[in-house]
């Protein structure tokens, strides 16, 4: 995970440098394996979260998702419903995954979070993300492409600014291109 990696990409390759971006594992999970700590282990953490500190001071809003993580700290469960019915998200506590709450659901079904609720006990407190599309099949796949699209397309009279100076040029030629206005 790069804080600027895909900036600091286009600098180099603007000034001819060649650039491969090497799969691997983050300084975040090889650090502690460097040393002997997992990052999970079943019995002790079996859950793992990043969060970026990385973002473009510049930019009007952030995209860290600051209540999705509160509700992950605050209730048994915390899910992401999905416009069909199942979920794009979901969040369990070690007490509300003791509720076996993946017992019997229908999967794939318009009935998918209802079936997995229900297996919560009462008393077992839950919170509800925004609902999202989600990708289940290649018709969910098509549909999500035509709305991009569309969404491209209806953005083509935006104007965005851009402040980034590494590249400003050639990232103002590929806004252009794209039908959007640069500033």
């Amino acid at each position: 995970v790069f804080g600027r990696g895909g900036e600091e990409a286009i600098h180099l390759h603007q000034r001819g440098v060649p650039v491969e971006v090497v799969p691997g594992i983050t300084a975040a999970i090889a650090g502690p394996a460097a040393i002997g700590v997992p990052v999970t282990h079943r019995q002790i953490a079996c859950t793992l979260t990043f969060i970026t500190g990385h973002e473009d001071p510049a930019k009007p809003e952030t995209q860290i998702d600051y209540a999705s993580l509160a509700a992950l700290g605050r209730a048994d469960a915390v899910f992401g419903p999905a416009e069909d019915g199942g979920y794009w998200l979901v969040g369990l506590s070690a007490r509300a995954l003791r509720a076996d709450p993946f017992a019997d659901v229908a999967w794939s079904s318009r009935r998918a979070l209802a079936d997995t609720l229900a297996n919560l006990p009462n008393g077992h407190s839950v919170a509800m993300l925004d609902v999202l599309g989600d990708i289940d099949d290649g018709a969910d796949l098509a549909r999500w492409r035509e709305r991009r699209a569309a969404a491209s397309q209806a953005s083509a009279t935006h104007s965005i600014s851009i402040s980034n100076s590494i590249g400003q040029d050639d990232m103002a030629t590929k806004v252009r291109a794209g039908g959007l206005v640069a500033k």
